[in-house]
């Protein structure tokens, strides 16, 4: 997520709940498409789209059923779920609410938990699939930075139980698959706090431990949190994870990502416009003697950078945000507009990106949206968070 300049106005609602999101159909073909034949922008189309027009989706993640499951930030915290996003069955529904019963058109000042980051944890002994999510109290209103409540950050685990289908998360009755017309069910519960930290906002489990990395976009740091335990120590706090000495936006680091084998652990600073790794050793702690390492610089191209992600060739495809564009950056440094632009709403306020992980969408790169709530496009035009399919055959 990234906060930069002045804050727009939030926009009129429309529509009175976030109960009926808007349903984009549509599917993309897996046919091969080779690398020389690929016209930018890439092919995009919105899958799933909610109907008001102050809301922020945060983060992205891809469960290995292929459903999708993205974190809503405002106007209250909760995770929201697209089954079989590449299908025109696609199901598109609120999944866990962190702020049950809450009225999400309270006004400025109103307290509620907001969630940000989610990252997926490697299977637990019993099967389960689990996942980590991190946010915090804030007071609603357009200045994240401020507006997190001190001293209330944290991390709460997210199980789906493995009696559930492991292939698609819907119950199982004598053998068959129900049809995504009915919630997988899902265990939360919080299972860390950071006291010390201003904004967590992006996590990532270190393959080959029982830790998560998350970042602290106030402060400038990323934590180490082992999630047994539930204990928490600073593991990188660099010139590369603050913000510039005189900040645009107060955004530092942001997105984080631990390599597939555990070695590396890459983040994204939005105001250094760039993003980093550094070597990690077997305990998921910096390795003894290990630099910080620059992976990608969008200076020139972009005036911020929010979150990102890896494929398997070692490209790193990059979120803008108020640039309202997402970047590809290959090893070479060499950088790609692949979709959106300032004044298109096409991917507009995009904050984070996933890869499909089905048979169907391994060429599909799913963006959620802020809707440009933090920069409207053009100065005044912002829309309902979304997420956005983005067929990317030929550059995955």
């Amino acid at each position: 997520m990234v906060n930069f300049g002045l804050f727009a106005v939030i926009a009129s609602l429309i529509g009175s709940t976030l109960a009926k999101p808007v349903l984009r159909r549509g599917q993309y073909s897996p046919k091969y498409v080779d690398p020389r034949n690929v016209t930018l922008p890439l092919p995009a189309k919105t899958i799933a789209q909610l109907n008001r027009s102050d809301t922020f989706f945060e983060n992205i993640v891809a469960r290995s059923n292929g459903d999708l499951l993205v974190t809503l930030y405002e106007p209250v915290g909760s995770i929201y779920i697209i089954q079989e996003p590449y299908s025109d069955s696609r199901r598109f529904s609120e999944l866990y609410n962190f702020n049950p019963g809450m009225d999400p058109n309270g006004g400025p000042g109103v307290e509620y938990t907001a969630i940000l980051g989610i990252g997926e944890v490697e299977l637990s002994h019993d099967r389960d699939e689990v996942f980590v999510v991190c946010g915090g109290r804030f007071h609603r209103g357009n200045d994240p930075v401020h507006d997190a409540i001190n001293g209330t950050m944290g991390v709460w685990e997210v199980r789906f139980p493995a009696s559930y289908s492991s292939r698609r998360g819907y119950p199982t009755s004598g053998g068959s698959h129900q049809q995504p017309s009915q919630l997988p069910k899902v265990e939360v519960k919080r299972i860390a706090s950071i006291p010390d930290a201003g904004l967590l906002n992006g996590i990532t489990h270190i393959p080959g431990t029982g830790a998560v990395a998350v970042t602290d976009n106030n402060n400038g740091r990323i934590y180490h949190l082992d999630m047994a335990s539930g204990r928490s120590r600073i593991l990188v706090d660099t010139p590369q994870t603050r913000p510039k000495p005189v900040a645009s936006s107060g955004f530092a680091v942001n997105g984080i990502k631990a390599s597939a084998d555990g070695r590396y652990l890459y983040w994204s600073n939005s105001d250094l416009i760039s993003v980093y790794r550094i070597r990690l050793g077997s305990d998921g702690l910096s390795a003894r003697g290990a630099a910080v390492e620059l992976v990608a610089d969008l200076h020139g191209l972009a005036i911020a950078v929010d979150d990102f992600a890896l494929d398997d060739a070692g490209n790193v495809w990059v979120t803008t945000d108020v640039d309202n564009m997402l970047v590809r950056v290959a090893r070479n440094g060499s950088t790609q507009v692949v979709v959106g632009a300032p004044i298109e709403l096409t991917v507009a306020g995009d904050t984070a990106v996933a890869f499909g992980r089905t048979k169907w969408d391994r060429s599909t790169i799913y963006v959620s949206t802020n809707g440009a709530t933090v920069a409207p496009v053009n100065g005044t035009i912002i829309e309902p968070a979304k997420v956005v399919a983005v067929d990317a055959r030929g550059l995955l």
